[in-house]
């Protein structure tokens, strides 16, 4: 039996008060929250303005990323060459950004704006969602 069936079956029988059967669901619910909460992801998506699909479309589980980081060498993830441009990651603190993305209000974690030779836009942009 269901523990929403059975907080009603209390207070049907009166061994709970309205109010204390109304806590009771509220937390019941808060506790369905919790566990139903879909898994965040770590997106990296590159575009271009000139194509009209994406160049690059990663999605991992945010999960994923923390057990992977374990296993990468720390000089590995200092540079990084997207299209020709350099980039330096050596001053992140992956940890730190990890625990950023998985709090509600943090969604965007990287974006670039990349001019092209060919007057062209690249964009790169690393996000949660």
């Amino acid at each position: 039996m269901d523990e929403r069936r059975k907080i009603m079956e209390m207070l049907a029988e009166k061994k709970v008060s309205a109010e204390e059967a109304a806590k009771l669901l509220e937390i019941v619910g808060e506790k369905e929250n919790k566990t139903t909460k879909t898994p965040k992801f770590l997106k990296i998506l590159v575009t271009n303005d000139t194509k009209s699909k994406p160049m690059v479309k990663v999605s991992i589980p945010l999960l994923l990323v923390k057990i992977g980081l374990k296993f990468v060498p720390k000089d590995a993830m200092l540079n990084a060459n997207i299209n020709n441009t350099k980039f330096d990651f050596s001053n992140i603190d992956w940890e730190e950004l990890l625990k950023a993305a998985k709090q509600e209000d943090v969604t965007d974690l990287f974006n670039a704006e990349i001019n092209e030779d060919d007057s062209s836009t690249t964009i790169v942009r690393i996000y949660v969602e």
